[in-house]
């Protein structure tokens, strides 16, 4: 018997339980659903791993050979992953769920989302840090560990998802440079939006990573500010003003009544406050899995980029929220109005 046949295969997920694997090797897992061409050997992760790092690690067929590299750090995950959360949802859309459920409910709502998301974030990082192989979704794990009907269900989810999160996305970054007077059509800023990511998409991970990281980073400054700013009228005031502390929490209200009166329209309305965190947070959890795949010593970064992703989370989500619920008022004319694009953010109404 050769010393190939001698190694234990991972069979299914249950095989963890009876098997004694080497500290150096992980071993065969069985082809994903649609990764039908594609072989895994006994290996480690490969030379940008540290050395006591293993894990599966494609060798494709040559036809495929050269698709991937391990290019990205965990300070790209970490950006990748923020980057993807913090956009309109905070900056926009947070000010119709003001409208609608008032502060208290706002802030509830991202709270809930936010521990909602902790969970997932740690369930998936523990199953990519495990297998960190490139092509990795959470669909592909469904198909893994569930069911190929689940991966089947899930893909065309996560492509109808994409295909209506990805224009919408474009289109409010085109609306919120337009906010700005210019003579440009909007359309001439979605194009140059589109051909940018595009071009982005044709480079090696590395170069995408770092791009994604420094305009990522520019986000992060401008919640970074807006949080300062919301803690100087908070305790100081607009000029001329009292301070603003929780006076809107009192007048109009920290919570009110959607659509029907009574209990019932305040839990209306704390479902639509939800409805629009759920959205703010996209596809938050499976951007962290997605660059296991492509990132160097995946078994160490990955872990430290999910727990750094959260604290940051936690900051600017649940901050963000608290700072919108006090600078701006729920019924204010901006909110109300249905003003759109960049005119109906609690920010820029506030400021």
């Amino acid at each position: 018997m050769s010393a190939e046949s001698n190694q234990p295969v991972l069979s299914d997920a249950t095989d963890l339980h009876h098997r004694d694997y080497s500290d150096k090797q992980v071993h065969q897992a069985p082809n994903f659903a649609h990764i039908k061409n594609t072989n895994y050997t006994d290996k480690q992760i490969r030379k940008d791993s540290d050395e006591s790092e293993v894990g599966f690690d494609p060798v494709p067929d040559p036809k495929f050979e050269g698709s991937t590299r391990r290019g990205l750090k965990s300070r790209h995950a970490q950006m990748i992953a923020l980057g993807g959360t913090i956009g309109t949802g905070l900056f926009v859309g947070s000010g119709q769920a003001l409208f609608a459920g008032r502060p208290a409910f706002l802030f509830l709502a991202y709270c809930l989302i936010t521990i909602f998301v902790y969970g997932i974030v740690t369930a998936t990082t523990e199953i990519s840090a495990y297998m960190p192989i490139h092509g990795s979704t959470l669909a592909s794990y469904a198909s893994r560990y569930v069911s190929p009907s689940l991966w089947f269900a899930m893909g065309w989810l996560y492509w109808y998802s994409f295909a209506i999160v990805a224009p919408y996305e474009i289109t409010a970054a085109g609306l919120v440079i337009d906010y700005w007077p210019n003579d440009i059509n909007i359309a001439v800023w979605i194009t140059i939006l589109l051909l940018v990511i595009i071009g982005l998409n044709c480079f090696p991970v590395k170069v995408y990573g770092e791009t994604e990281f420094w305009f990522a980073s520019l986000k992060v400054f401008m919640i970074i500010g807006l949080l300062v700013l919301s803690f100087i009228l908070f305790c100081v005031g607009r000029p001329s003003h009292q301070p603003l502390g929780f006076n809107y929490w009192k007048d109009p209200g920290a919570t009110k009544e959607y659509l029907v009166g009574g209990s019932v329209g305040r839990f209306c309305a704390f479902l639509y406050a939800l409805v629009f965190s759920c959205f703010s947070f996209n596809f938050a959890p499976e951007l962290l899995v997605i660059t296991g795949g492509e990132m160097e010593s995946p078994r160490r970064n990955l872990p430290t980029a999910a727990k750094q992703y959260f604290i940051r989370l936690l900051i600017f989500y649940i901050g963000g929220t608290l700072a919108i619920g006090v600078i701006v008022s729920s019924n204010a004319p901006g909110l109300i109005g249905g003003r759109a694009g960049a005119a109906s953010s609690p920010w820029i109404i506030s400021i």
